[in-house]
């Protein structure tokens, strides 16, 4: 007979709920920050694998910032509401924020400057795109068109350097869209980095901490933004060019067909649709990612704190680091033997997809609603 007035946490047993419920028990329990800084950030500046060391790096550049966090919302207490106080307390917040952030991130930036390798580079560029450390340093060594040259195939780099041509450059720009609509592969690689890190976690990590140091490394390597909207660039009056509504269709299918994240499915239905495709082909294009989007969302929601639960999250984390987010919901999808339709039809008559069902926007992760690093 079912318990429900206690839940089945992994390593411990029982526990009532309203203890579960309290947010300082979990935290003691998880600690990811902890588990981060005493075991995972050391061991990943000591790796021979340079990948490795480029992501601990820039962890630790979220890590400084994280430290942060507590003393500024004991600062914003102690406030009281007083708006002058509040304005100063943030600017001195947001320059401590520079500083943690600047040595980490300059630290990666020079490795990007001095490798061959192109996911140490991506790395050290995103890094440097977060605006985390402030303007300058060591992040003028790193730029996308460096990127793009010395990964020329990656669609990812050519969209970076369509973006910051933007309107300014539109020759750039539409070199750099037709590079990356033929370009054979889609890797933003920060996406990649829980499947490097998970096998490297110390064994004396407690199950809760392990999965809750994965699920925060998760959020942080896919706190990263799409490189480039392309909806100006294709927009209704720029697609009345047949070249640019050629190259338009070529930028959504490739993002269709080679992105690995349902945001690019979601932008590249958008282009096609802005470029004149059939709407029959964007209403079907749409269902499957609404259907993904609500079983990432079904998955979230029916995690639990039971071991099997766990062991099924962190090999869903690990398996969409190495497939992409896109396929490895897809093959979880598959799974369910049901077309795209009839798991909405049925989410619908559960009720259990209000509010997402239909809106075709992208879901939080499941390791959004993790801590962030402290």
């Amino acid at each position: 007979m079912a318990d429900h007035g206690r839940v089945n946490v992994c390593g411990i047993g029982m526990v009532a709920r309203q203890e579960l419920g309290k947010p300082e028990f979990l935290a003691s329990l998880t600690r990811p920050e902890l588990a981060l800084e005493r075991h995972v950030l050391g061991a990943l500046s000591e790796s021979r694998d340079e990948k490795v060391r480029a992501a601990g790096l820039f962890l630790e550049m979220y890590a400084a910032i994280g430290r942060l966090a507590e003393p500024f919302l004991e600062r914003g207490r102690a406030c009281a509401g007083d708006a002058v106080c509040e304005d100063q307390a943030s600017r001195e917040h947001d320059a401590a924020v520079h500083a943690a952030a600047a040595p980490p991130r300059d630290a990666l930036a020079r490795q990007a400057a001095a490798t061959r390798d192109p996911a140490v580079y991506a790395i050290g560029y995103a890094a440097c795109r977060s605006g985390f450390g402030g303007p300058g340093g060591a992040c003028q060594l790193v730029s996308a068109d460096q990127w793009a040259r010395m990964d020329p195939g990656n669609a990812v780099p050519w969209l970076h350097v369509a973006g910051a041509a933007a309107r300014k450059d539109l020759q750039t720009q539409a070199e750099a869209v037709h590079r990356a609509a033929s370009a054979q592969a889609y890797r933003a690689y920060t996406d990649e980095i829980v499947g490097w890190i998970a096998p490297l976690l110390p064994a004396d990590l407690t199950p809760l901490e392990r999965h809750s140091t994965l699920e925060t490394i998760a959020m942080v390597a896919n706190s990263t933004t799409f490189p480039f909207s392309p909806f100006g660039f294709c927009s209704k009056a720029d697609v009345a060019d047949v070249n640019r509504r050629q190259a338009c269709e070529a930028l959504g299918s490739m993002l269709l067909s080679k992105g690995t994240n349902l945001v690019t499915q979601i932008v590249g239905a958008g282009v096609l649709q802005q470029a004149g495709r059939p709407a029959e082909e964007i209403a079907a294009i749409k269902e499957e990612a609404t259907a993904l989007q609500q079983l990432a969302a079904d998955v979230f929601t029916q995690q639990t704190l039971a071991c099997e639960s766990l062991r099924d999250s962190e090999a869903m984390l690990v398996r969409g680091a190495r497939l992409g987010e896109l396929e490895n919901l897809r093959q979880r999808f598959a799974a369910s033997g049901m077309t795209a339709r009839a798991y909405l039809a049925a989410t619908r008559a559960s009720g259990a997809g209000q509010g997402t069902e239909g809106a075709f926007t992208p879901l939080p992760s499941p390791a959004a609603a993790t801590p962030s690093l402290r």
